[in-house]
């Protein structure tokens, strides 16, 4: 049985993509969502695509047995539902708002016959978000295959360090739960990061000091748990 995927944060609409998504934004419905409120659940389709604003939303498969596993974390500036809508299928997972947050909603209608023919930035940005969501895919199935445990998570937290040096508040348990390793795993994973100097805790945060020493750490440090 394959082991289940690391959580992958969606890429984020550029500050030179923004103003055009700006732009169209007043034209969208606003929608609050509460935590742990559902966008849409395995066996739907996507209607249309969200724009996210503020909140933090999550993707999650489920497996047979009842296990469960999140495959991607959305925020502010990342887009949900376009998969769905561009392919014209079902969601293969569910979508739930993991804190209270707010979308911008663009029906399929609204957005591919009104909208992004007359605002070009905004389909090359929804192509390029797609794009980096394959290659991002590819990169953890790589990863997965060849990293060991601290690479993967020394990996992860790179992605969660949008500001270098400050600390970031993530428990074992969720790094456990989005790389689909054990929790022991997962400390003695830090516990190595912390070691060479990599990754530094207070209570439950956790900083990255030097991004760019990790960074080659993860990709020229040993092959070896």
């Amino acid at each position: 049985m394959p082991h289940p995927r690391a959580a992958l944060l969606a890429p984020v609409v550029t500050a030179a993509e923004f103003a055009a998504w700006e732009s169209i934004l007043p034209l969208g419905e606003r929608r609050f969502w509460q935590a742990h409120a559902m966008i849409y659940r395995p066996g739907e389709s996507s209607a249309g695509v969200h724009f996210c604003l503020s909140g933090t939303f999550r993707a999650v498969a489920f497996g047979k047995s009842g296990q469960q596993r999140t495959l991607w974390l959305m925020r502010a500036h990342s887009i949900i539902g376009e998969i769905s809508m561009f392919t014209d299928s079902s969601a293969i997972y569910s979508m739930e708002c993991r804190d209270a947050g707010e979308t911008v909603f663009f029906s399929r209608r609204q957005l591919v016959g009104e909208l992004l023919p007359k605002e070009p930035v905004v389909s090359l940005s929804i192509m390029r978000l797609l794009a980096t969501k394959v290659r991002m895919q590819s990169e953890d199935s790589q990863a997965w295959n060849f990293m060991p445990a601290w690479k993967r998570v020394g990996s992860f937290l790179l992605r969660m360090n949008e500001s270098p040096g400050d600390f970031f508040r993530i428990h074992h348990a969720d790094l456990a739960e989005y790389l689909g390793l054990h929790r022991v795993t997962v400390t003695n994973a830090i516990a190595h990061l912390r070691a060479a100097g990599l990754v530094e805790c207070r209570g439950e945060g956790m900083r990255v000091p030097d991004p760019a020493r990790l960074e080659q750490h993860v990709r020229d440090g040993p092959g070896r748990d």
